[in-house]
């Protein structure tokens, strides 16, 4: 197969999006709404507490893209595919990517359908130099030298379990860590309906965390699933920087503004280095 096509609502605008994954040779490129850029040209931010790609001058932008990307990490790719991404209406606001089960596990699979992909020439992982401890607000995270790759997070949240890890296989990712769904706070979710947030988000893909527990209408919430879902998001977050990535990476209540201040001040401070 060279195309899968998935389709749903965008998390945050609540707009239906149409989203083509193709194989074919080159660079991993981005098409939204027509316009188009290699991944490599577009630069990483946190956007409506998600992760989001900005494009230059006239190149798109799109947001949500952690759990997509994620799932790219797993599977290893760093080339060989076009993500096109349409839009049945096109709003002012930034494109987003369908939040599908709230988790990675319809775009790990939806990959898998392609079968491998070819990798870009000359791609070289990402590594971390020397032990970093780096603190934004609450959140702490140790980057530490290592010659395979590990993820570790720690939550601190109500009826939640407070540890995850993966140490890097793909099918341990796809059977534990991509069906972990997303998850809001019940204090948050009023205040983020009233900003114009979460306008997409369907009931069975979300996880909702009380001081009395986890509440999910879909299939029963793991008490570790928040810290699971914490953990993709963080992996998806390193793909936007590093797409191959071998080191360890530890994180106490991490999030994707804090990940994104992390991970940029850790390029540009040669703690991320390519080769």
């Amino acid at each position: 197969m060279t195309a899968v096509c998935l389709t749903g609502r965008a998390l945050h605008t609540g707009e239906e999006v149409a989203v083509t994954l193709t194989a074919r040779p080159g660079p991993l490129e981005i098409v939204v709404d027509g316009a188009r850029a290699a991944l490599a040209d577009m630069t990483p931010e946190c956007a409506d507490h998600a992760s989001a790609l900005t494009g230059v001058g006239g190149a798109p932008a799109l947001g949500t893209v952690e759990h997509l990307f994620a799932a790219l990490f797993a599977r290893r790719v760093t080339g060989g595919l076009e993500i096109s991404v349409e839009r049945a209406r096109r709003s002012p606001r930034r494109a987003e990517l369908p939040l599908l089960d709230g988790g990675a596990a319809a775009w790990c699979d939806a990959l898998g359908e392609l079968g491998p992909l070819a990798p870009t020439a000359g791609t070289t992982p990402w590594r971390i130099t020397r032990a970093t401890r780096i603190a934004v607000g609450d959140s702490v995270y140790e980057l530490t030298p290592s010659d395979d790759t590990r993820f570790e997070v720690e939550v601190d949240l109500p009826g939640a379990a407070p540890h995850a890890s993966w140490l890097g296989g793909l099918d341990d990712f796809r059977r534990r860590v991509a069906p972990a769904r997303t998850f809001a706070l019940a204090r948050d979710v009023e205040a983020l309906g009233d900003r114009g947030l979460a306008l997409g988000a369907a009931r069975e893909s979300v996880v909702v965390v009380t001081d009395q527990g986890l509440l999910a209408a879909g299939r029963e919430a793991a008490e570790d699933e928040p810290a699971r879902h914490k953990l993709l998001d963080l992996v998806g977050d390193m793909y936007a920087y590093a797409c191959i990535f071998v080191g360890a990476v530890s994180a106490r209540r991490p999030g994707h503004a804090a990940s994104h201040a992390v991970l940029s001040r850790a390029r540009r401070e040669g703690v991320l280095a390519c080769g």
